[in-house]
C-alpha cells in the first residue's frame, strides 16, 4: 500500500475535494502511521504480504514505478469519479495508472462499496 505525496499545486489551481498536502515532517509522519495502521489491520494470509509506504511525487509515475520495482501483481486502488469537464481536462489518475501500469488494475469507486 502505498500514499504519494504530490507537490504543492500551481497558484490559482483548484484541489480535488478532501484532497491536502502534508506540509510538515509531524503531517508526514502521521499519514505514515496511519498507512501501517491499514496495513497491519489487513487480512494475513500465506500468498499475502503486505507493505505500506510513503512516496513523493507524481501520483501516477510513483504507482507505476513501485508496481514495477517490487514487481506487483494486481494494483487496486479508489477513484473519485470526477464528472465532465474536470474528468476531461484534468483525467484521473487511475485512468492513467490503468493505462501505464506492468500488472492489472482493479479501480473501485470509492464511496460505492466497503472493502474493510
Amino acid at each position: 500500500m502505498i500514499h504519494v505525496i504530490e507537490p504543492a499545486p500551481v497558484a490559482g489551481a483548484e484541489p480535488l475535494a478532501g484532497e491536502r498536502t502534508p506540509r510538515t515532517k509531524d503531517e508526514l509522519g502521521l499519514a505514515e502511521e496511519k498507512m501501517q495502521v491499514l496495513a497491519d489491520a489487513s487480512p494475513r494470509d500465506a500468498h499475502l504480504h503486505i507493505t505500506s509506504g510513503i512516496r513523493r511525487g507524481v501520483a501516477t509515475h510513483e504507482i507505476v514505478q513501485a508496481a514495477d520495482e517490487l514487481d506487483i501483481d494486481l494494483i487496486i486502488m479508489a477513484t473519485h469519479g470526477l464528472r465532465g469537464w474536470k474528468h476531461f481536462g484534468l483525467g484521473s489518475t487511475a485512468d492513467r495508472v490503468a493505462r501505464a501500469a506492468p500488472c492489472p488494475v482493479l479501480v473501485v469507486r470509492e464511496t460505492e462499496r466497503e472493502f474493510i
